[in-house]
Formats: C-alpha cells, sequence, structure tokens
C-alpha cells in the first residue's frame, strides 16, 4: 500500500464509524495524528529535498516507504495498515479499567443462577487482557513450569467458587452441588476428546511453532512501539522487505566495511533503520556507491564515517586483490565458495596489509 491508500483507508474507516464513537472520542484529532505519522514514515530526514537522479531512489518518491528499487531500506518507520498508534488507542485504558465491573457482572449473573455464563464472561474478559499484555512465564526463569501449572488449581477454584461456595449464593439458593471434577472425567471418557488426543501428536507440535513465531513477530512490532510510537498490524510487507534485501546482499559480494554492532533500538525520530541485535551493521562498496552521502551539522561524525568509508575502499581493493589471488590458485572454485571457505583468513590478511601500507604512507 501507498501512503494515499492508506490515508484513503483511515478516511474510509473513519466515515463507517458510528456517531456515538466520534463523540466519546476525538476521532478527527486521531485521524490527522495518523496522517502526521505517515507522512513522516514516507519521507527522508537524512537527505536533502532534490530530485537529483543519484538520490531519487533515496527520496522514494516512486516507492513503497519500505524499500527502493535496489531493496535496500528507505525508512526505519513501518506505517501502520490498522488505525492504532501503541497504547494511544482509547479502547485499552477503558477495558482495562472494567475489572471492577466485569467482577461485579460475574458476581450478579451468579447469584441469579447463571453461573455458567458468569464464568464464560469472566473467561472472556481474561482472554482480552491476556491479547493485551499476555503472561510470559519465562521471567519466572527454573520456576516458569510450575508457575503455569498452578494456574490450573487456579482455574479450577474460581470454577468451584461459582458453583459450589455459598458465598456467591449458587449453592444456598439451588441446594444442588455440582462436582466439577465428575464433569471433567465425563469429559475425558468421551469420544470426542479421545479423538482430540489422538491427533495431539501432531497438534502440539503445530500450536508451539505459531505460538513461537507470533512472539517473534510481536517482539518486532514491540520495537516501534516501545520506542517510536508507532506499531506496524500487518507485517508481511516488512518481512517481504527482509527477503529482497537478503536476496541482495547475496548477490553483492564486495567487501564489508563494519563500522559497529546492532542494538535493534531505533533512533530518536526513527529515521534510522533497526536491525536485529548483534548483526554487523556498515556498507558494503556496492552499498557506498549508491548511497555514500553524508549530510549533517559540524561535529555530527561526518569526517569520522568519511575516514571509515574511504578505509573500507582501501580495504575493498586489498580484498579484491586476494580474493583474484585465491581464485587463480583454486580455478575450480566459484567466487562465493572462496569467501564462504575463506572469509576470517582473508579478512585477517586485509587487515594487516592495511595497516602496512598505512603505515608506508605516513
Amino acid at each position: 500500500m501507498n501512503k494515499e491508500e492508506i490515508k484513503d483507508e483511515i478516511q474510509d474507516r473513519l466515515d463507517r464509524t458510528s456517531k456515538y464513537m466520534k463523540s466519546l472520542f476525538p476521532m478527527q484529532q486521531y485521524i490527522e495524528e495518523a496522517e502526521a505519522i505517515i507522512e513522516d514514515c514516507f519521507e527522508r530526514h537524512d537527505v536533502p529535498k532534490l530530485d537529483h537522479p543519484r538520490v531519487r531512489d533515496l527520496n522514494d518518491r516512486y516507492g513503497d516507504g519500505l524499500v527502493n528499487a535496489n531493496g535496500f531500506p528507505v525508512s526505519g518507520i513501518i506505517a501502520q495498515e490498522d488505525f492504532h498508534v501503541g497504547g494511544d488507542s482509547p479502547a485499552v485504558p477503558i477495558v482495562i479499567g472494567m475489572i471492577g465491573f466485569v467482577w461485579g457482572l460475574c458476581k450478579f449473573l451468579a447469584l441469579i443462577h447463571l453461573p455458567t455464563i458468569a464464568l464464560l464472561a469472566g473467561f472472556v474478559y481474561a482472554l482480552f487482557l491476556f491479547n493485551v499484555t499476555s503472561p510470559d512465564f519465562r521471567k519466572f526463569g527454573k520456576g516458569a513450569f510450575l508457575t503455569a501449572l498452578i494456574f490450573v488449581p487456579v482455574v479450577g477454584g474460581i470454577y468451584y467458587a461459582f458453583t459450589h461456595l455459598g458465598t456467591f449464593g449458587v449453592a444456598g439458593m439451588t441446594g444442588e452441588i455440582h462436582d466439577p471434577f465428575g464433569s471433567l472425567a465425563t469429559l475425558l471418557g468421551s469420544s470426542a476428546f479421545s479423538l482430540v488426543l489422538a491427533f495431539a501428536p501432531i497438534l502440539v507440535p503445530y500450536w508451539y511453532s505459531r505460538k513461537k513465531y507470533r512472539d517473534y513477530v510481536l517482539s518486532l512490532a514491540d520495537v516501534g512501539m516501545t520506542k517510536n510510537g508507532p506499531v506496524c498490524s500487518n507485517l508481511r510487507p516488512h518481512k517481504e522487505a527482509r527477503i529482497m534485501q537478503m536476496a541482495n546482499g547475496l548477490k553483492d559480494e564486495t567487501y564489508f566495511n563494519q563500522v559497529g554492532t546492532a542494538t535493534s533500538e531505533l533512533a530518536s525520530r526513527g529515521d534510522s533503520f533497526a536491525p536485529d541485535e548483534g548483526l554487523a551493521v556498515g556498507q558494503t562498496l556496492q552499498d557506498q556507491r549508491k548511497h555514500g552521502f553524508f549530510f549533517g551539522d559540524p561535529g555530527t561524525g561526518k569526517t569520522t564515517a568519511l575516514k571509515n568509508i574511504m578505509a573500507g575502499v582501501i580495504k575493498g581493493e586489498i580484498y579484491d586483490e586476494l580474493i583474484e589471488a585465491r581464485k587463480k590458485a583454486n580455478p575450480g572454485l566459484s567466487y562465493l565458495e572462496i569467501t564462504a571457505k575463506h572469509e576470517d583468513q582473508i579478512r585477517q590478511n586485509v587487515d594487516k596489509i592495511f595497516a602496512e601500507r598505512i603505515a608506508n604512507k605516513k
């Protein structure tokens, strides 16, 4: 989706919003804030506003806000396709604040002989809260499994309270004592449950893989939410962009000039790409030929960055010489195979030869 399509979809959702919701919340203000964020997402802040042929791809006037024609990232923020901006959604604090109301409603339903409906209402509300802030048992360390097991008797105790204890009025008013464990035994003996158990070896691994993938996607989205505000509710374009970048990266066999290591945190304005933590950050010579533009106020590190780039250019020349020497010695190997087998040794030789050449020039 391009910028205008996202704006049109937001306006369409606003038109379909009920007058009651518009009277409760300043929806137009939310729309304006969202459009301002989208404008910011599709605009580069580290290049001049020129229509120069060599920086046209950086301006991304003809792109999709994710990657340019060569597959390189052009924006650190991903515009969300659903109208939701971080924790500023008006529904979240309202629903979280309804805990007392839901508890009172469940108790009232139990008093009028509707314990099952009361239990379902509480379960639905708890399910919504888990989607807002899902419980993470891993933070309990070695006791994570035991902590997760505690939830089983807790849920059973809640059901027992709604169906047994006179405190809620159910047992005293009906005079009936239901045995939840007897019902559970009946369920375990049913043919339907036996069928579920038969497919457990397939269902459990599938559920676990989907759960881990969901956690991974949420962790990616959480970077944008905690560091910059906007969140992306549809990560499919982002995933495709990364695949494109990886494909282009595999084709790029020029020297990689590393200038740092990724921390996975966005810049203050979110104008930088935030790769996974621990990955090397830098540019290959191929990157520098297309994106070697530096702008900024005095003292912002332009000279230092240019020194690193020039060092990368010199190292790249040395790297090409060593690769060609390896190719002559091993004509049956491709350049990619040579790089894969001798990358560490070649890099060590590059640094050594580079230091010698710099020392000789001084």
